[in-house]
C-alpha cells in the first residue's frame, strides 16, 4: 500500500458529508440572500426609472413633439407612422408593429393604441412556447431562435410602453410569459452554464446577437421585477467583450467573426442584422441604467467604415459588396441610425446615410422606422459631407476582402476582391472579384438563392457560381462551405497611387486539394486592370478561367463588351501561356464558351456566364487578362494594350493618355527555383522582382530609366538598366513610385524595417511614403534617395 494512501472511516464519511451540505446550503442561502439584495439596488445596477425607459422615455417624446411642430418632413413622417399604427388596430395579430403602436400610443395616449399591445402581448404570452418548431425538433432541441428572439423584443418593447396602462395581474402575466416563453428558454441554450448547449463556436456570429441581445433588452423591460433579473443582467454583459474577441477556432475550422479593421465576415447582410441587435442592447441598457458604465468595444468605432468600404454610390439605390449571402440592396443603414442614437458622432455617418436615400422625393430613411424618428430628427438638418474622409481603397485581411475604387463619387468604378474562409454564409470563392462600373454591377457574383433550394448548396455556394479559375472542372472542395475550409485564401499588399494600385489574392489554400499555387494578381493602371493569374497543379490538366457578369454580352473577336444601360467595359484575354512549351497558346486559340446558370424557378430569367479555357493541357499556366473602361471624357475611347515577350518573361504594354506603361512578369520568379536568384533580363532590365511596372511619356526615349515617371515593383529587391541602380533593397519589396510636380510619392509593404534606395535625377522637394511626409537623404552624385523605413 502506498503510504500516502488514507481511508476515510465511516464515521468520518458521515461528518464529511454533513460538512458537505451545510457548505452547500449556506451558499444557496447566501445566493439567494444576494439576489433579494440586487433586487433592492444594492447590485452594480442602480434602480430603474418608470415606465417607459427603454427606447421612447418622456424626454425623448417631448422633444419628438416639438420636432413635428417645427419640421414639416418630421411631421410627415410621424403621420406614415400613425396611420401604419392605426392600419395594426383592426388587423389580426399584428406582432410586427409594436413599435409603431407604441410609439403612438406614448406620442397621443389614445387608448386604442395601448388595446392593441395589450392584445398582443396576452396573445403571446398564452402561448406554449415562442421556440420555432424546426429548432425545437433538434437533438439536443433549440429552445430558441432568431423567431424567439423578435418575440423577445416585441414583447419587451410593448409591456416597456403600456406598463402604465396594464393591471398589476396583467404586468405580472406578461412578466412571468417573458421570463418563462423567452428569457429563460434564451439564456438556457446560450448563457448559462446548467443547460448550455451553444458556444462563440456552433451559432457565435449573427445569431448570437440576435438571440442573447434581444433577451437582454427583455431583462432590461423587467428588470427589478423578479429578483433574477440582476444576476441574468450580469450574465448577459459579461458576453459582450467574449462575442467581440472571438477568434475562431483552428481545430473547428471556423473564422474570427470580426476583421481587425472592423468587418464581420458573414457579409453585408449579417453584418447589419447582427450590429443592429447589438446596437439596440446597447441603447436600452444605456437608457435604462445611465449610470452604470457600457463596455468600451473598438469594433464600433469600425463597423460603419466596413458598411462604407463596402459600399457602391451610385445614382440610383446605393449597392453594397454581396460576396457569399450578400444581397446588392442591403445596407449598414439601420446599425449607422443606431451608432448616432448610442452617441457615437462622425460625419462619415452622415456621408452614408445620405447614400441611401433613393426615390424622387428623396424621402429620408432615418425617418421611416419608429426607433428613427425618435432618435433622429435632430440629424436630419445636419450638413453632409462631400465624401466619407477614408482612402479610396480598403482590405480587411483577416476575412479576405478587399475594395477599391477611382473615387468617393456617384458611378465611379470600384473593385470588389475575395478570398478569405468558406464557411456558412461565406462561400467557395476565394480569388473571386466583381466590378461596378458607371453605375452598374457589371462583372458580378452570381448571388444566392433561398437556403432551403437545392441550387444554393449545388451551385451558388459553389466555385462554379463565381469569377474564379477551375481546373478539370472543379473549384475548392464542395463540402468547405459546410465543415469550413482548412487553408484559407488571404488577401496581401494592397498598394494605391491614385491612378496606379495593386493588389494579390493567393487562393491556394482552398484549391489545395487540386493546386499547389493559385495567385491571382491585379494591377490597374489608368482605365486598365490587369487580372494576372499564376496557376500550377499536380498532373497536367484543363484549367477554366470563370467570368459572371450581369446585363449583354457581346463577342468580337476574342473581346467581350459587357453592357448594362449606358455602363460597359471590355474583358480581352490576353495570354494564356503553357510553360516550357512551344508554341504558346495566344487567345486566338482560346474556347469561349457559354454556360448556363440553373433556374430555381421557370419564370426566372435565364442566366448565362462565361468559361475561358486554353486550348492545350498543362500543368503550369499564366493567365493574363485586360479589363479595359472607357474613358469618362470620351466614353468610345479605351485603352490600347499589345502583349509581348522574351525568354522567361510575359509582358503587356498599356497606352493611354499620352503615357506609355511596360509590364513584366518575370517566370524565373514563379517559384521553378530554389536556393537561386530569381535574376532575369528583359529589355535591358535586371530584376528579381516577380513583376515590373514602367512608366514613360509616349514620346520620351523609352530605353533611358531616368525617363520613366512611375515604377512598380512586386516582390523585388533591385531594379536596375545601363548600369543605373533604380531600385535597391536588401529584402523584398512591394513598391511604387511616381515622379510628380510636388515630389515624389512612395507606396511601399515590406517587413517591418526597410533600407531602401531609389534613382531619381535630382532631389525630389518632398517626399511621400503612404501618404505621410517623410525625412530622407540624397546623394548627388550617386543620384540615390535612401529611405530607411521602420529605420528611425
Amino acid at each position: 500500500m502506498n503510504k500516502n494512501t488514507y481511508f476515510i472511516s465511516g464515521k468520518h464519511k458521515i461528518l464529511i458529508a454533513v460538512l458537505f451540505f451545510s457548505v452547500l446550503i449556506t451558499g444557496t442561502l447566501k445566493s439567494e440572500s444576494r439576489h433579494e439584495n440586487q433586487s433592492n439596488g444594492s447590485s452594480n445596477y442602480e434602480s430603474v426609472g418608470k415606465h417607459p425607459y427603454l427606447f421612447f422615455n418622456s424626454d425623448r417624446i417631448k422633444k419628438l413633439q416639438n420636432s413635428i411642430k417645427q419640421d414639416t418632413s418630421i411631421k410627415s413622417a410621424w403621420l406614415r407612422i400613425q396611420a401604419r399604427a392605426d392600419r395594426a388596430v383592426s388587423q389580426e395579430g399584428a406582432s410586427g408593429s409594436v413599435d409603431d403602436l407604441g410609439l403612438a400610443y406614448l406620442m397621443t395616449g389614445e387608448v386604442k393604441y395601448a388595446s392593441k399591445i395589450r392584445q398582443i402581448l396576452l396573445a403571446f404570452c398564452s402561448r406554449e412556447t415562442w421556440g420555432e418548431q424546426e429548432l425545437l425538433s433538434r437533438t439536443p432541441v433549440w429552445n430558441s431562435g432568431l423567431g424567439l428572439s423578435r418575440s423577445c423584443y416585441s414583447v419587451a418593447l410593448g409591456y416597456d410602453c403600456i406598463n402604465d396602462f396594464l393591471s398589476p395581474e396583467e404586468r405580472k402575466t406578461i412578466v412571468e410569459g417573458l421570463i418563462k416563453l423567452g428569457i429563460l428558454p434564451t439564456l438556457n441554450d446560450w448563457v448559462l452554464g446548467e443547460k448550455r448547449i451553444h458556444s462563440f463556436d456552433s451559432m457565435g456570429h449573427n445569431w448570437w446577437s440576435a438571440c442573447v441581445y434581444n433577451a437582454g433588452i427583455a431583462v432590461l423591460a423587467i428588470l427589478g421585477d423578479d429578483p433574477r433579473t440582476q444576476l441574468w443582467m450580469d450574465e448577459i454583459v459579461k458576453t459582450i467583450p467574449q462575442w467581440f474577441a472571438f477568434k475562431g477556432s483552428v481545430l473547428g475550422n471556423k473564422p474570427k467573426t470580426f476583421d481587425q479593421e472592423g468587418g464581420f465576415y458573414e457579409s453585408v447582410n449579417y453584418a447589419s442584422y447582427a450590429m443592429g441587435e447589438f446596437l439596440k442592447f446597447r441603447l436600452a441598457f444605456i437608457n435604462t441604467l445611465p449610470k452604470t458604465k457600457f463596455y468600451e468595444i473598438s469594433q464600433l468605432d469600425k463597423i460603419d467604415k466596413f458598411f462604407i468600404d463596402a459600399s457602391y454610390p451610385n445614382s440610383g439605390p446605393l449597392m453594397s459588396v454581396n460576396f457569399g449571402d450578400g444581397n446588392l440592396g442591403v445596407n449598414g443603414g439601420n446599425p449607422v441610425m443606431l451608432l448616432i442614437a448610442n452617441g457615437f458622432k462622425k460625419a462619415r455617418y452622415l456621408w452614408y446615410l445620405d447614400q441611401i436615400q433613393t426615390g424622387q422625393d428623396r424621402q429620408d430613411m432615418r425617418l421611416t422606422s419608429a426607433l428613427g424618428l425618435v432618435y433622429n430628427p435632430d440629424i436630419i438638418n445636419s450638413s453632409v459631407p462631400k465624401t466619407p474622409g477614408l482612402p479610396e481603397s480598403a482590405l480587411y485581411p483577416d476575412m479576405g476582402w478587399a475594395m477599391l475604387r477611382t473615387s468617393w463619387e456617384k458611378d465611379a468604378t470600384m473593385l470588389a476582391i475575395k478570398s478569405g474562409f468558406t464557411f456558412n454564409h461565406s462561400h467557395a470563392d476565394a480569388g473571386s472579384f466583381i466590378l461596378f462600373h458607371n453605375g452598374k454591377n457589371l462583372i458580378t457574383d452570381s448571388g444566392n438563392s433561398s437556403y432551403s433550394t437545392l441550387e444554393y448548396s449545388t451551385y451558388y455556394c459553389q466555385s462554379e457560381a463565381h469569377n474564379v479559375i477551375l481546373f478539370n472542372g472543379k473549384g475548392q472542395n464542395p463540402e468547405d462551405e459546410y465543415s469550413g475550409v482548412k487553408n484559407p485564401g488571404k488577401i496581401y499588399n494592397l498598394l494605391d497611387a491614385g491612378n496606379f494600385k495593386y493588389i494579390y489574392a493567393d487562393a491556394t489554400g482552398p484549391y489545395s486539394q487540386i493546386l499547389m499555387r493559385n495567385f491571382r494578381h491585379f494591377l490597374w493602371i489608368g482605365n486598365t486592370i490587369l487580372i494576372i493569374d499564376d496557376v500550377k497543379a499536380f498532373e497536367p490538366g484543363q484549367f477554366e478561367w470563370l467570368l459572371h457578369y450581369d446585363g449583354t454580352a457581346l463577342r468580337t473577336n476574342q473581346d467581350l463588351t459587357i453592357s448594362n444601360g449606358s455602363a460597359s467595359v471590355v474583358v480581352r484575354p490576353l495570354f494564356p501561356q503553357t510553360l516550357g512549351y512551344t508554341p504558346h497558346d495566344y487567345p486566338e486559340k482560346m474556347k469561349l464558351l457559354v454556360k448556363d446558370a440553373p433556374q430555381i424557378r421557370e419564370s426566372d430569367p435565364k442566366k448565362s456566364y462565361f468559361s475561358i479555357t486554353p486550348s492545350f493541357l498543362a500543368r503550369d499556366t499564366k493567365f493574363i487578362t485586360a479589363i479595359l473602361l472607357p474613358d469618362k471624357n470620351n466614353p468610345g475611347k479605351l485603352p490600347r494594350t499589345e502583349r509581348f515577350e522574351s525568354n522567361n518573361m510575359m509582358g503587356v504594354k498599356i497606352f493611354e493618355n499620352g503615357t506609355v506603361t511596360y509590364v513584366y512578369l518575370n517566370l524565373m520568379a514563379d517559384g521553378r527555383i530554389m536556393h537561386q536568384p530569381s535574376f532575369n533580363i528583359f529589355d535591358g532590365w535586371e530584376t528579381d522582382a516577380y513583376m515590373v511596372a514602367i512608366t514613360y511619356p509616349e514620346k520620351s526615349d523609352q530605353g533611358d530609366p531616368d525617363a520613366a515617371i512611375g515604377c512598380f515593383v512586386a516582390d523585388g529587391s533591385y531594379l536596375r538598366k545601363n548600369g543605373k541602380v533604380v531600385v535597391n533593397s536588401l529584402s523584398k519589396v512591394f513598391m511604387i513610385s511616381k515622379l510628380e510636380k510636388t515630389g515624389l510619392n512612395l507606396f511601399l509593404e515590406g517587413q517591418s524595417i526597410i533600407d531602401l534606395r531609389l534613382r531619381s535625377v535630382q532631389k525630389p522637394g518632398i517626399v511621400n511614403l503612404n501618404n505621410k511626409k517623410i525625412d530622407f537623404s540624397y546623394n548627388d552624385k550617386s543620384m540615390i534617395i535612401n529611405i530607411m523605413d521602420g529605420m528611425n
